[in-house]
């Protein structure tokens, strides 16, 4: 018995939870962390200027939208966690509004790709996901 439990434990992690992501339209919901994500992140590779003004702007459902934390994408960053019906992610490097405290002129970035963070200035280019509660 114990063991056809740790089984069943095993392969629930590495499925993930089927049920975690509620996808209404063209918002997905994390019933784990609460949050709400846009369903399909913006193409271009962009300066954080221009995808803090672009999350800013943003309007689906009346929300109001914002770069996530870096601890927030790396809810996301686990490939077993997001299934492709989920969120539409491409692969790079995601903005995070959280600042690299030694140098403010940089803030930390995910790439999804890798799956690992690094900081860099605000001023260079990467794609950006926007988040809500």
């Amino acid at each position: 018995m114990k063991t056809l439990l740790l089984l069943f434990l095993l392969v629930f992690y590495l499925n993930g939870d089927s049920n975690r992501f509620i996808t209404k339209r063209n918002i997905v919901i994390d019933t784990t962390t609460d949050l709400i994500w846009q369903k399909e992140p913006n193409p271009e590779l962009i300066t954080y200027k221009e995808a803090k003004s672009y999350c800013d702007k943003l309007q689906i459902k009346g929300y109001k939208w914002r770069i996530p934390t870096i601890r927030e994408l790396m809810t996301l960053s686990n490939k077993s966690n997001v299934k492709e019906n989920d969120i539409d992610i491409r692969d790079g490097f995601y903005w995070s509004s959280t600042t690299y405290k030694p140098d403010k002129t940089k803030v930390w970035l995910l790439d999804f790709q890798n799956e690992f963070s690094s900081k860099y200035y605000k001023n260079s280019n990467a794609r950006v996901i926007c988040v809500t509660e």
